[in-house]
């Protein structure tokens, strides 16, 4: 008996030696985040708070404003500095696509900045984290720090956003114009269209057999022949040789004689006759043309471009002056806006014309475009004013095409804007996505006001350097309602 109670009582004792040798756990230190965003950048950085004698690692992650991907190469120097004082650490390469950790080792207690500097491919930016505080110990620290509660905000990882189509936007303050809404049609600028016209009477022939609407053509190419009528082959020849032999007679006089004008020896109305004579000469030949090996007057283009309108067929019979084909080149586009006659009074204040190409709206001003005129009168069979503007882009737009157009017009009021692309519609009513941090997100009505091409004033719902989402706002929001956040795919 007296042995069991003797091993009982060394088992108690050695079980109360093992409570007392086990550590307590330490108290897991709070972490903070932070997002700053910058023309360039947008920077969401996570790391635990900062410890005098303690190393802290950040997990910084870049995002480039423009086109929202990752900085995936180049050099972070992050700075944690107090008035003139600070230390620093460089990374030369992320640890993961967009996210670089440098080690920063705090000397000093009190409130710092830190200041993350990037570098990559030539693309440079600066950006600072103002107010952020730095405790003598971990017990300080524990005892002032409460880590946020982020539940109430959307979470949609930046892993995430960078493996699909993605964009944000600062919210600005910018004039807004009154604008009307209507529609336009595209046209050929009259200064890339050439007409061309039967020289004579006669017999129409392609030389081309794939001659039709849209073809391409070279300036100088040989298009179609004109058979004259009732003239031979051989006295087709002889008028042609005629006629050049006629303009080259009167271009060696006119050449003479204007010598003689610049030196004063001939009168300027003798000298204008002699003119006249040689343009007559010149245009009776160039209208014949160049005898082809049928006999018949060659038919080339006068530029390079491609059919806009064949008015004939082959063998059709024409007489002079009848139109054969037009060639349209590429270049500047005339664009006719339709607007109502109540519009009248502010087509006289035209701020800017809008118009949209596969779904993107493009400003004329801001292409080197201009509105030309603004028809003043209105009938039976024309009951809308027209508004013309020269395009000068680059756009592959049939002519007699249609697009959606806006007209600005008067004085701009100040308001806060954001991208139309921003906007999601449900029944009527308008929201948009908000980035709350970098990983946070959040769903808010707004109310709208007037629109100028893709910009589109709010007036209720947001602030002026806010962030919304302008691309991929669906996903966030489809997010939001799965209910369930998703696991980080990096290690912090």
């Amino acid at each position: 008996m007296k042995q069991y109670i003797l091993m009982w009582s060394l088992a108690m004792l050695f079980v109360a030696c093992q409570t007392k040798q086990a550590p307590e756990a330490a108290p897991e230190m709070p972490r903070e985040s932070r997002t700053v965003w910058t023309p360039k950048t947008e920077l969401f950085v996570e790391f635990p708070v900062l410890i005098v004698g303690k190393s802290s690692r950040f997990a910084a992650h870049l995002t480039y404003m423009d086109g929202h991907d990752p900085v995936t190469s180049g050099t972070v120097t992050l700075s944690l500095v107090k008035g003139s004082k600070g230390v620093r650490n460089q990374v030369k390469s992320p640890s993961d696509p967009g996210i670089f950790k440098p080690v920063i080792k705090p000397t000093e207690a009190g409130m710092h900045d830190l200041v993350f500097e990037v570098s990559s491919n030539g693309f440079t930016d600066r950006i600072e984290v103002k107010n952020v505080e730095v405790f003598a110990s971990e017990t300080e620290a524990l005892a002032t720090v409460n880590e946020a509660d982020g539940s109430a905000s959307i979470p949609f990882l930046k892993e995430q956003a960078w493996k699909m189509p993605f964009q944000t936007a600062m919210v600005k303050r910018t004039p807004v114009y009154s604008s009307v809404a209507s529609y336009g049609i595209w046209k050929v600028s009259p200064m890339n269209r050439t007409n061309q016209v039967a020289t004579a009477s006669g017999t129409v022939t392609f030389a081309r057999p794939d001659l039709a609407q849209g073809a391409q053509v070279t300036q100088g190419e040989w298009l179609m022949t004109l058979q004259p009528s009732g003239i031979t082959d051989s006295n087709l020849a002889y008028t042609i040789a005629q006629a050049q032999a006629d303009f080259e007679q009167a271009k060696a006089e006119y050449e003479r004689r204007q010598e003689l004008y610049r030196s004063k020896i001939i009168s300027k109305a003798a000298f204008e006759a002699t003119e006249q004579k040689f343009k007559v000469a010149q245009a009776a030949y160039k209208s014949l043309g160049t005898v082809s090996s049928t006999g018949g007057i060659r038919i080339t283009a006068k530029q390079s471009g491609y059919i806009g309108q064949l008015a004939v067929s082959p063998g059709d019979f024409v007489t002079a002056g009848n139109d054969l084909f037009s060639i349209n080149a590429k270049g500047e586009h005339q664009l006719e806006a339709f607007v109502a006659p109540g519009y009248s009074q502010g087509l006289q204040t035209v701020q800017d014309l809008w118009y949209q190409t596969q779904g993107e709206w493009r400003s004329l001003s801001q292409n080197s475009g201009k509105i030309l005129s603004v028809s003043q009168e209105v009938s039976a069979t024309q009951p809308l004013l027209s508004v013309f503007a020269q395009v000068s882009d680059a756009l592959d737009i049939p002519s007699g095409g249609t697009s959606a157009v806006q007209i600005t017009y008067g004085d701009g009021t100040p308001y806060t804007v954001v991208p139309e692309s921003a906007l999601l519609e449900s029944y009527g009513a308008y929201s948009v996505i908000v980035q709350l941090s970098g990983e946070g997100f959040e769903r808010r009505d707004v109310q709208l006001g007037p629109q100028n091409g893709g910009t589109v004033a709010i007036t209720a719902g947001l602030q002026e350097g806010e962030v919304v989402v302008s691309q991929g706002a669906y996903q966030v929001k489809m997010a939001s309602m799965s209910g369930a956040a998703p696991a980080h795919g990096h290690e912090h």
